[in-house]
């Protein structure tokens, strides 16, 4: 599949300064295809990237992807949608003293070919690299041929992995399991499990127990292991305490409880595990509690001083209604927590006028990021001038292939990676895109069955989280050309070295060809009401887990970002003064810049192809610069010109008529 919309504008904003971002752009239009709908009057206002693959099975799996910026296939791929009841608990290990020593694990499925077979296939796998990424060594199942999800995986100072998931051994329903790993090959055993009734003694749906857990070996004595879950949606209750336990590392013990907080049993598992520099262990979670009267919901945080036996009260860190305009922390939310030293840091996202991703518009999806220094602080913000999330759910009525996504945020899943120089601040999320054209027509990035593509944006802090960079694209929809891809579901290392002031960033996530979802019924489309439905859960197609570490340059971080700042300029960075417009032959363009650096100047047409280069990384200093445009090589249309110096861009429209 090629991707078929990618304004310049939206694009071109999330380029990173550094070489490893050169190539964002398509150079060429041999890079696109057409349009599924005409680019001069879209239906709806809407464009989908075309069908170039034929659907997989497990017979005939395709090759992995081309991705840029140095993507490698960790040799882990499936057809499940990872992102059912998610947050993030399978984090990317890797060493602390030895980054090449890194391991990762995947939930995936073996047969994808229709819906009966997805969910019984679904497994747990494991990948691990000892080159930095380069390459990877794998396998798709940690049981062979027994149904697990959702792992998290920590790893011993010999090399020695375990990882905890949840399955159902024994026929009573699912309960957490913890399997044992050997250092030196790709073999697993199962080791623990854990008591399948809550501490209350409910059980959940089909007799689901305490399940979704995350696992971290006690920094305190690393013959133990911490870890908790959650009960799966109990029946006859609304509420269940979070679950912790401490038992020796690989096996399994005896549930408690942290806190006395009650949470509504539908998280869906969000609840994260860190620990600090000093052995503290840190949990972040979500309380659920939404009513007028006790309205308690939010992410709380709570700490333990020796290695999980004991907990400090819950905190909460994030109130479920953020900011003063009526932003919330949705039940849809995702959330990742590190320690920088002994202070915790969290990232999360959130959106206005929606608790959970049902029929109401969503607007201004965010990403936000606490600690105590800081406390709440919005990183980033949809913004259809950069094709950054969706303004507005998309409308079902108008066009029958955009599909309602229930529990799936258009700006989602942030994760969080910490500098070693113990100032440097990364996070990572995804985002759908949306733009609006200078016309006024709604744009999305869907495929022809109605999805969203998704791709990578991080945003940094040089300083501890005082001050924030721009978010800047570092996974696009497109390969080389070849491939387009739905990228998702984010996972970075706990620690990126930081040399120079440039960052080393290493993360996995997931890339598949074309975007749907398994976990949910969606809107109905076909207009069946029974049975199995796959045409309204969309394409199910092959998934490949990617690792890949980027170097974040000094440009990256630059200047403290504010909400109303779109484009990162200021009034010293901007475009003087341009004529005529609408152009036919002759353009001329002045632009001021307010320092030296290197400086570029582009024109795109509205599919995102670079069509010219005035000024193509020259090195600029403070002043102002006046330029003389011949256009008469370019077709009747609309354009952007894009302004780019030092992480910043500035953009305008251009009309060219015949």
């Amino acid at each position: 599949m090629r991707l078929s919309l990618l304004l310049g504008i939206a694009v071109s904003t999330g380029l990173c300064c550094s070489p490893a971002f050169a190539q964002q752009v398509p150079q060429t239009s041999k890079t696109t295809q057409p349009v599924t709908r005409s680019a001069a009057a879209p239906e709806n206002g809407r464009y989908a990237p075309t069908a170039g693959h034929t659907e997989s099975s497990s017979s005939a799996q395709p090759a992995p992807l081309n991705l840029r910026m140095g993507a490698v296939t960790t040799g882990l791929h499936g057809f499940y949608d990872y992102q059912s009841n998610g947050t993030l608990r399978g984090r990317l290990w890797m060493s602390k003293t030895d980054p090449q020593q890194i391991q990762s694990v995947y939930m995936l499925a073996l047969d994808g070919a229709d819906t009966t077979k997805i969910n019984t296939t679904r497994r747990v796998g494991y990948a691990r690299s000892t080159d930095g990424g380069a390459s990877w060594q794998s396998t798709r199942e940690i049981q062979p041929g027994f149904r697990l999800g959702f792992p998290s995986i920590d790893v011993k100072a010999d090399g020695t992995p375990y990882i905890a998931t949840h399955g159902d051994p024994d026929g009573q329903g699912v309960r957490t399991l913890v399997y044992t790993g050997s250092a030196s090959a790709l073999t697993f055993s199962r080791t623990g499990m854990f008591e399948r009734l809550s501490i209350l003694g409910s059980e959940g749906e089909d007799g689901a127990g305490v399940i979704w857990p995350s696992l971290i070996i006690n920094p305190k004595d690393a013959t133990k292991q911490v870890v908790v879950a959650t009960l799966s949606q109990a029946t006859g209750a609304d509420t269940e305490p979070v679950h912790v336990s401490v038992s020796n590392v690989g096996s399994n013990g005896p549930w408690s409880v942290v806190g006395e907080e009650l949470i509504n049993t539908s998280s869906g598992g969000r609840n994260v595990l860190a620990t600090s520099a000093g052995g503290k262990v840190g949990l972040a979670y979500f309380h659920f509690d939404t009513s007028t009267v006790n309205n308690k919901a939010g992410i709380y945080l709570t700490e333990s001083t020796n290695g999980g036996n004991s907990w400090g009260a819950p905190v909460r860190i994030i109130d479920n209604m953020l900011l003063d305009n009526g932003d919330t922390a949705n039940a849809g939310v995702s959330f990742d927590l590190l320690y920088n030293g002994e202070e915790p840091q969290v990232v999360a996202d959130g959106s206005t006028l929606a608790v959970d991703h049902g029929p109401s518009v969503l607007a201004d999806e965010s990403v936000f990021f606490w600690n105590a220094a800081k406390g709440v602080h919005r990183l980033a913000i949809t913004d259809t001038s950069k094709g950054l999330g969706i303004v507005g759910r998309p409308d079902n009525g108008a066009d029958p292939r955009v599909i309602d996504q229930p529990g799936m945020g258009f700006i989602a899943y942030p994760t969080i990676s910490l500098g070693d120089d113990g100032r440097h601040i990364v996070a990572v999320f995804m985002a759908a895109a949306e733009y609006t054209d200078i016309e006024g027509n709604t744009i999305s990035v869907i495929s022809e069955d109605g999805f969203q593509y998704f791709r990578l944006w991080a945003v940094g802090s040089p300083d501890g989280g005082a001050t924030w960079g721009q978010p800047r694209i570092i996974q696009d929809f497109a390969g080389d050309g070849t491939d387009s891809a739905s990228i998702e579901y984010p996972l970075a290392a706990a620690t990126g070295s930081v040399k120079d002031n440039n960052f080393t960033l290493s993360l996995t996530y997931q890339a598949r060809r074309k975007p749907g979802m398994y976990a949910f019924i969606v809107t109905d489309i076909d207009g069946a009401t029974a049975g199995n439905q796959p045409a309204d859960r969309g394409p199910i197609t092959e998934t490949f887990q990617y690792f890949q570490r980027t170097t974040l340059d000094p440009t990256f971080f630059g200047e403290p970002a504010s909400v109303g700042n779109e484009h990162g300029s200021d009034a010293n960075f901007r475009f003087v003064e341009s004529f005529p417009n609408p152009a036919s032959g002759t353009y001329t363009v002045s632009y001021a810049l307010p320092t030296s650096g290197s400086v570029s100047l582009k024109i795109y047409n509205m599919l995102g192809t670079e069509v010219m280069a005035p000024v193509n990384g020259e090195n600029g200093y403070n002043g102002t610069y006046t330029r003389h445009l011949d256009l008469s090589g370019l077709a009747s249309g609309q354009y952007r010109m894009l302004l780019e110096q030092n992480g910043r861009s500035i953009s305008q429209p251009l009309t060219i008529v015949r």
